[in-house]
């Protein structure tokens, strides 16, 4: 048998008992029927009442792919509810360091070189262990640098596309079958997620990123961004130079009360100034991926996921920030209707009322005090809840900012979001309505116009051609057979019924004539007559009661 096939047969195998083990046996009987194999009822003792709690359990206990893949699902409100994210942000990557050979194999491997032809000193002991990567400090031995070299797990990549396939079988297999999890299309999740984590793992792609945020902030003395040493990076290395700083958990306790709400202030100002000056932004800025330096200079970690916005979509979210402020349920289903895709049908009044009863619940609050993180919390899930999907992009800075907002709170619990907005606000509807910006709309407007000239040429030929009958339409049917099927029926029964009228006319004719052969003082051909429609009528009469079709 083939050994890859053991492989992926294990790996279901482990997958299943995991499964079941907190409690999704109906899953494991789905899988049974992709790969034939007997489970053991062994459910964990104790096990949570909570499915999402249960979801996050199995994926910790599956491992780097799976633990990657939860994390990368978090940010996706558009995907999942939102309690689900919640969840799934709890995801920790508890494994330990791959052994130093292993990496130092790899990284020479990497660079096609002796590590001590480029590293003077490199530390055995890894700085921090991802699923994915782990980052070990080092000396370049040319630049006299201190550098932090962040490296891919050996064969991490084939590991996680083999277990990204499994989880593509299973997502079609299960799909629409099981009753919890009919509403969501998984199928398209796992591709949704399986993007995101390729991505993630071409470190090319996250050096761009940090290049692009470095480029964007040169100018601001308060956010720092590490320099990457581009000759010794690769697809799965990372050379940057190591920060002297600490994770911001364990720099709260070492700041005062006036630090804490300066840094507060700066580190929602940063991630505002991203998003709605620049349009691209750090996707995850939990605690763990914002560090402190010297001089209370912020930093921002693992940029393997970023988001990006257009011009359009933040004049969309100034006018809904404006549509909160002044409470206009009318300007704040404007902007959720753009940002969101419908179902075909969905009930709109209803919709509005809910939004509405949401924004009554901070009427009465000062600007200052609202917590927009909560409050579009409560709109995503009742967007969930009219079957709305939120445009990915959205999604994602919609997690963004939530989680931005938290890291905020944990250093100051009032810090005011509205206030930071303010200054973007102003500059965004400045810029909107800016003699430039209202140029260029003009212009795109004359462009439309410009098109529009030669519909009237068109519409002319069209007519000429219907006129002369030279127009003719291309017409392919598909899955029609059904309905060539039902007409055929009704065509055949139609034609049935009007041979018997016409039998049952043309014999009552026959038998006034007295026409021999007679038979009991009638004509014989009008008497078979009578006997055949009457044998057609009883069998066109059955076949419709038969099929319960009248």
């Amino acid at each position: 048998m083939n050994i890859l096939y053991l492989s992926k047969l294990n790996r279901y195998k482990k997958i299943a008992l995991t499964l079941a083990k907190y409690g999704f046996e109906d899953i494991v009987a789905r899988l049974q029927s992709v790969y034939p194999f007997k489970i053991p009822a062994k459910k964990a003792s104790n096990i949570p009442k909570d499915t999402y709690k249960r979801i996050r359990l199995v994926l910790e206990e599956l491992g780097p792919t799976f633990v990657k893949f939860g994390q990368i699902l978090s940010l996706r409100t558009d995907l999942i509810p939102v309690q689900l994210t919640q969840e799934l942000s709890l995801l920790q990557d508890r494994v330990e360091g791959e052994q130093y050979e292993v990496i130092v194999k790899h990284l020479e491997k990497s660079l096609q070189k002796k590590v001590d032809e480029v590293f003077s000193y490199v530390n055995p002991t890894p700085l921090a262990a991802g699923s994915i990567a782990q980052v070990h400090e080092a000396v370049l031995k040319k630049e006299h640098t201190r550098v932090a070299i962040k490296i891919q797990r050996p064969n991490i990549e084939h590991i996680i596309k083999t277990d990204l396939k499994i989880l593509e079988e299973i997502a079609n297999a299960i799909h629409g079958k099981i009753e919890f999890l009919k509403v969501y299309s998984l199928p398209e999740i796992v591709q949704e997620i399986k993007k995101m984590i390729l991505n993630e793992l071409d470190f090319k792609r996250e050096v761009r990123n940090i290049k692009i945020a470095t480029n964007n902030f040169k100018n601001d003395k308060r956010f720092y961004l590490p320099k990457v040493f581009d000759k010794y990076s690769t697809k799965d290395i990372i050379v940057m130079e190591k920060l002297e700083g600490l994770s911001l958990k364990s720099a709260i306790p070492k700041m005062d009360f006036k630090t804490r709400k300066k840094i507060a202030h700066q580190l929602l100002d940063i991630f505002i100034k991203q998003v709605f000056e620049y349009g691209f932004f750090h996707a995850d800025p939990h605690p763990g991926n914002i560090f402190i330096l010297k001089n209370n200079r912020i930093s921002l970690l693992d940029w393997g996921m970023t988001g990006r916005i257009s011009n359009l979509i933040k004049f969309k979210l100034i006018d809904l920030v404006e549509g909160v402020v002044k409470k206009d349920i009318d300007q704040v289903m404007d902007v959720i209707l753009f940002l969101t895709y419908q179902p075909l049908s969905y009930d709109l009044i209803s919709l509005s009322l809910e939004v509405q009863d949401i924004m009554d619940e901070y009427y009465s609050v000062p600007l200052k005090d609202i917590d927009m993180g909560k409050m579009l919390l409560e709109v995503t899930n009742i967007l969930h809840k009219y079957k709305m999907r939120i445009r990915p992009e959205i999604a994602v800075l919609n997690k963004a900012f939530i989680t931005s907002e938290g890291s905020g709170r944990l250093l100051y619990p009032e810090v005011d979001v509205i206030a930071e907005l303010k200054p973007y606000v102003k500059k965004l509807v400045l810029k909107k309505m800016s003699p430039l910006n209202l140029y260029s709309e003009f212009r795109k407007g004359l462009i439309s116009l410009s098109l529009l000239k030669n519909y009237p040429k068109k519409i002319d030929r069209l007519l000429d051609k219907l006129e002369q009958n030279q127009l003719s339409i291309g017409f392919e049917h598909r899955r029609l057979e059904g309905l060539i099927k039902t007409l055929d029926r009704i065509t055949n029964r139609l034609t049935l019924g009007l041979i018997t009228a016409s039998m049952i006319i043309g014999s009552s004719m026959i038998i006034t004539t007295k026409i021999p052969p007679l038979i009991s003082g009638y004509p014989a051909l009008g008497l078979i007559g009578y006997v055949f429609s009457a044998f057609l009528g009883g069998w066109i009469i059955l076949d419709i009661l038969k099929k319960k079709k009248f």
